[in-house]
C-alpha cells in the first residue's frame, strides 16, 4: 500500500517517465491519494495477474496528471478485483485490462457527481471491462453503466446497483430502454431509487 495525503511526497517521481518504474508482478497494489497520480509511471509484468487493484482519490488535484493521459495507455494486465473510490473512478477509462482478463469483482464508488465528470464525456459502450463475475455500483457511479462495455458472452454472479439520492440516476433515465447491456445476470440488486432503471437494462434473452 502507498499513500500520500501532501503533494511533495510524489513531487520526484512525476517528474520520471511513463512506464519508467519496474515493478514486475504484483498481487496486491493500493494507492491512495496523491499516489495515485503515479500509476503511469509504473510498469508492470505484461502477463501479471493482479489479486486485487484498488484506488482511492479523495480530491480531483489526485489524478489531474492521469486525465492527461490517453485511453487505454494504462496497462494493469489481468486484475481479479477492481475498486475505484470517488475521483478513482474517472480514470476508468485509462485503463489497459488484459483481452482475456476475468473479473471477479468491480466495484465502483462514487457519492458526489464531480466524481464521474470526467467519465461521462466518453462515448457509451466505451470502456472495456471484459467478463465480470460480479458488478457493485454506488451512488454516482450507476450513472456510467451506460460507458462500460461487458463481454457479450458474459454471465454476471452478483449486479448490485445502490443510489440513495434520485440524482444517482439522472443521466441513466435518459436512455432508451434496453439500452444498457449486461448480459447474463444470476442475481440482479437494485436498492432504492436504482429500482427505476430497472427498464434500460438489457439482459441476455437466455
Amino acid at each position: 500500500m502507498l499513500d500520500a495525503d501532501r503533494p511533495e511526497d510524489v513531487a520526484e517521481i512525476l517528474k520520471t517517465e511513463n512506464n519508467s518504474i519496474w515493478i514486475g508482478k504484483v498481487k496486491k497494489l493500493q494507492l491512495i491519494g496523491y499516489v495515485v497520480g503515479i500509476l503511469p509511471k509504473l510498469r508492470i509484468y505484461e502477463e501479471n495477474v493482479m489479486e486485487e487493484l484498488s484506488l482511492y482519490a479523495y480530491d480531483p488535484i489526485n489524478i489531474t496528471e492521469i486525465l492527461k493521459t490517453e485511453n487505454n495507455s494504462i496497462w494493469v494486465g489481468k486484475v481479479k478485483w477492481l475498486y475505484l473510490k470517488w475521483y478513482a473512478v474517472g480514470i476508468l477509462p485509462k485503463l489497459k485490462i488484459h483481452e482475456e482478463n476475468v473479473m471477479e469483482w468491480l466495484v465502483l464508488n462514487a457519492c458526489s457527481p464531480e466524481h464521474i465528470t470526467e467519465i461521462l464525456k466518453t462515448e457509451n459502450n466505451s470502456i472495456w471491462v471484459g467478463k465480470v463475475k460480479r458488478l457493485d455500483l454506488y451512488g454516482y457511479a450507476i450513472g456510467i453503466l451506460p460507458k462500460l462495455k461487458i463481454h457479450e458472452d458474459n454471465v454476471m454472479e452478483n449486479l448490485w446497483l445502490y443510489a440513495d439520492r434520485p440524482g444517482n440516476i439522472t443521466g441513466i433515465l435518459k436512455t432508451e430502454n434496453n439500452s444498457i447491456w449486461v448480459g447474463k445476470v444470476k442475481l440482479l440488486k437494485l436498492e432504492w431509487y436504482a429500482v427505476g432503471i430497472l427498464l434500460k437494462l438489457r439482459m441476455h434473452e437466455k
